[in-house]
This record gives C-alpha cells, structure tokens and sequence, in this order.
C-alpha cells in the first residue's frame, strides 16, 4: 500500500493526474500531502468473541473478591472482635458509671456479630458508651 501511495503522491505533485479515486485510509501524515474530499464510505469493525462459560450460582457470592481479599475479610474481623471485647472489658467507664451489663459487647459473639453486621452495613442495635469502644468501632468503619 505504501509504494502505491508513494506513486501517487508523486503523480498529483508532478501534475501527471489532476485527480485519484483509490481507497487510502486517511492518515494524519496523509493529510499533510495532499487533500482528501469527504470520505464516501466507513466500515465500521466488530470483534467476535465466545460467549463467557455459565458461572455456577452456589457461590456467586464469592465472585466479587479474590480468596486474598476474603482472607484478609476475615482476619481482620478475627482481630478486630477480640480488641472491642478487651477494650470494653478494660476501661474504667462502666465502673465508674455502674452501666456493665451482662450482655451488648460484654460477650465476643456480640463483638463479632457487630463488626460482621458493620461490614454489611447494616448499622448495630447498641453502640459503645464508652470513647475507648466508639474508636475501636469508628476505625472499623473507616477500615471496612
């Protein structure tokens, strides 16, 4: 394409043709040496591709991450639930105010359930009275 696009260039700029009529892609090089009318005709391409496989949906719930990320997921929740049941074990709030009960982040199921439920963001029923748990929570948050 190259050597008939040479010679032709070479032709109009000789004046050997007043005019070609040929099928060129016009380049932006191309427009610099000589002019093109409007083009009469663009094709337009489409790639063919195959059709993806049908993914199983028993665990579709899993296809958003990678088995990393849902290991990490999962760590942090295992770290994350033992240090707001130690904080709220260890601060001296809830002495001081007599407010520890026997039940809200007291039990580390408790715990797990709400940083798992925070993940989902379903928001938890009870939240920590005391700054050292709300930190503990505020972080998770901005975490997860």
């Amino acid at each position: 394409e190259y050597a008939a696009w040479d010679q032709l260039v070479v032709d109009l700029q000789s004046n050997k043709v007043f005019m070609g009529a040929v099928a060129f892609v016009a380049t932006e090089d191309r427009k610099t040496k000589v002019n093109f009318t409007q083009p009469v005709a663009v094709d337009s391409y489409a790639f063919l591709v195959s059709r993806p496989k049908e993914l199983s949906r028993v665990l579709l719930f899993i296809q958003p991450f990678t088995g990393e990320t849902w290991l990490c997921i999962i760590a942090t929740i295992l770290l994350a639930g033992p240090l707001l049941w130690l904080v709220h074990r260890v601060t001296p709030f809830y002495d001081h105010y007599s407010h520890r009960g026997k039940g809200g982040y007291t039990r580390l199921y408790n715990c797990f359930w709400y940083l798992y439920g925070a993940l989902l963001q379903q928001g938890g029923g009870v939240m920590p009275e005391a700054d050292s748990g709300r930190i503990v929570i505020g972080t998770w948050w901005l975490v997860v």
